[in-house]
């Protein structure tokens, strides 16, 4: 049982270490959100019953990760970065998230994402709308978020633990069979 669990842990530990060391920054941005306007109080009210402010949260977030927003990261941040937004649930907020190879890349990363995201946001609601803007800019990381030794480390422990149980299991209905 003790060489399966060390071994596990020597691979996880190997492939922890060959893996690129990622960073991840993240910023949040104030999305208010608008309901269609018009000169009908029974159209105002309609388009209240049908608006799903969740939906329309679930609708920013995917254009604040879009291919644009995306491609705008990637030349001022490095071809390898990654952009994902989710929406705060409840809230006007995504939060908007980019992994890079380094602490200056993820947090400038951030900063462009939400400055194309705002950018494309702010150009497409009325004019009487309140725009969106960041509440919380992106900061410098700590530290990386990628690779997550700790927890492949505590991962391999507990599955070589549990493949040592069964091949000891094995053995011994083996031996005694």
């Amino acid at each position: 049982m003790a060489v399966t669990t060390i071994s596990a842990v020597l691979v996880a530990l190997a492939a922890s270490l060959l893996q690129p060391t990622r960073y991840t920054s993240t910023t949040e941005v104030l999305v208010p959100y608008h309901l269609p306007a018009g000169d009908d109080l029974a159209q105002q009210v309609l388009a209240q019953r049908s608006f799903d402010p969740n939906r329309a949260m679930q609708d920013e977030a995917r254009i604040a990760a879009s291919m644009p927003v995306l491609n705008e990261v990637r030349q001022r941040a490095g071809q390898s970065s990654s952009v994902s937004a989710k929406a705060t649930k409840d809230a006007d907020v995504l939060v908007i998230s980019v992994w890079a190879d380094s602490p200056e890349l993820s947090q400038t990363g951030a900063r462009v994402a939400a400055d194309v995201y705002l950018h494309k946001h702010n150009d497409l609601i009325p004019k009487n709308t309140p725009p969106a803007e960041v509440l919380q800019p992106a900061t410098l990381p700590a530290g990386p978020s990628e690779p997550a030794i700790t927890r492949n480390l505590l991962l391999a422990l507990l599955a070589g633990a549990a493949l040592g149980v069964v091949l000891g299991y094995a053995l011994d209905s083996h031996r005694r069979g």
